[in-house]
């Protein structure tokens, strides 16, 4: 049988190929001098040396960050075959598993229980159909003094905020609008998600995105839009720990003060970026004209 240009380019058949695809999806280049990416943020709230749980591990990208960085013991579970198969070849688990989060046990690795310093959740809970069950259960395999570090998109960024007000919600294959979430979050809703299961936030970040919206509305509104600095949250990023003694209420308000945005930081790299944008506007990388600029801005400025 002649093989597909697919095929021959990569050695795999067209099926496998799909699957190749679908496995790969979330798999990411990571750079630790990306301040803005929720998993160099993640990295940083988790201790050196640590026992950790990836769930949700992927391709093992992550995983093998914690270990080469923080000299983690990494352990990983995943939905997808393909995936772990991929994760397996860094050679940096401890042990691997493939779970339906949705369908999962935790009797049925009884030597997990109290067992993690950390559980490592990026951009999983979303994808759940019940994710307050699921993170109750995950909890046993903490240890008494143990941590979540969650991550979860933001359905109140400004982009989609503006999409909706023109009767638009147009799914993607990645991203805020990622075709597979089952379940949506802003701010209060991650506050009253986290405070009902009695657990508290101790630090919180996010990664920032400008507003780029693709329709037209009035200036008012975009104006009363941008005035909320968690618009331009793309995901929050949380360091999460069980506090069974403090009240709902009171650990409410303390879940919400941890979720205060620092609007200056957000503005000062909204004008970063805006920059960035603008320089590549006029001087494409590459171009006679970005060296020239280039060059121009280091005598005098400094590098761009």
């Amino acid at each position: 049988m002649k093989k597909t240009a697919c095929e021959k380019a990569t050695g795999y058949t067209m099926s496998e190929s799909n699957n190749l695809e679908l496995s790969t999806k979330y798999q990411v280049d990571l750079n630790l001098a990306d301040k803005n990416d929720a998993r160099i943020i993640a990295l940083g709230l988790i201790e050196p040396g640590a026992k950790v749980l990836d769930v949700g591990c992927a391709c093992g990208d992550f995983g093998a960050l914690m270990y080469k960085e923080k000299n983690c013991s990494v352990y990983g579970m995943d939905y997808d075959s393909e995936s772990l198969k991929i994760a397996e070849q860094y050679d940096i688990y401890h042990q691997l598993h493939q779970v339906d989060l949705n369908s999962f046990e935790p009797t049925k690795y009884p030597e997990y229980y109290a067992s993690f310093d950390c559980i490592v959740l990026l951009d999983i809970l979303e994808h759940l159909v019940n994710p307050e069950t699921v993170l109750l259960k995950i909890k046993h395999y903490l240890k008494a003094d143990g941590y979540f570090i969650v991550s979860l998109p933001n359905i109140a960024f400004c982009n989609v905020k503006i999409a909706l007000l023109c009767d638009d919600f147009t799914y993607a294959d990645t991203g805020v609008m990622d075709r597979t979430h089952l379940r949506f979050f802003t701010h209060r809703t991650i506050v009253e998600f986290m405070s009902r299961l009695k657990l508290k936030i101790t630090e919180c970040s996010i990664t920032i995105k400008d507003c780029l919206p693709t329709f037209k509305i009035p200036f008012y509104v975009k104006r009363f839009i941008r005035k909320d600095p968690h618009s331009f949250a793309y995901q929050y990023i949380m360091k999460v720990e069980a506090s069974e003694l403090l009240a709902q209420e009171i650990l409410k308000e303390q879940n919400t003060e941890q979720m205060l945005l620092d609007e200056k930081r957000i503005n000062t790299h909204l004008r970063q970026m805006r920059r960035r944008r603008w320089m590549q506007k006029f001087f494409p990388v590459d171009s006679t004209q970005y060296t020239m600029a280039k060059s121009f801005k280091n005598f005098f400025m400094g590098t761009i």
